[in-house]
């Protein structure tokens, strides 16, 4: 859970990690769900995320499509959208965590296949030994202790 009186607390947060692979995805904690101690003190700087969601769907091309897992993504497109850019998608599961995957990428992308500019601008920290591809759920304690 966020921090009592944190900027994202009971809000909409996305944020985005790099697994071992350098593959990207995206977590939305659904206004309670833990976020990275390495993201933490930079979510006021992430106040205007939407726009930097709408951005990296501009800049992105489409690289295939998804499969949907769990509850799915329902009527979010932009996370659909996310995951035809190669973007795996975890949510937030309302009261009681974890973090689930909802949506994986036919064609999932990597770091390397972006510009510097949108690398930087995500600010994704990299987990070792942590894998997408078979990665269903990560719990808060293990989110939380990211850095």
């Amino acid at each position: 859970m966020p921090e009592l009186g944190s900027p994202t607390e009971g809000r909409e947060f996305d944020w985005f990690l790099t697994d071992q692979g350098f593959q990207l995805a995206l977590f939305a904690t659904a206004g309670y769900g833990a976020v990275p101690r390495a993201l933490r003190a930079g979510q006021d700087a992430h106040a205007n995320w939407a726009d930097t969601l709408e951005d990296l769907l501009a800049l992105l091309p489409v690289r295939g499509s998804h499969v949907e897992e769990s509850h799915g993504a329902g009527h979010c497109l932009e996370w659909k959208e996310m995951a035809n850019r190669g973007l795996f998608i975890y949510d937030w599961v309302h009261w009681k965590g974890p973090y689930r995957r909802i949506l994986r990428p036919t064609n999932p992308i990597t770091v390397s296949d972006m510009s510097d500019d949108i690398s930087k601008t995500l600010d994704a920290p990299r987990v070792l030994g942590l894998d997408f591809q078979t990665s269903e759920s990560l719990d808060d304690a293990f989110v939380a202790g990211i850095s």
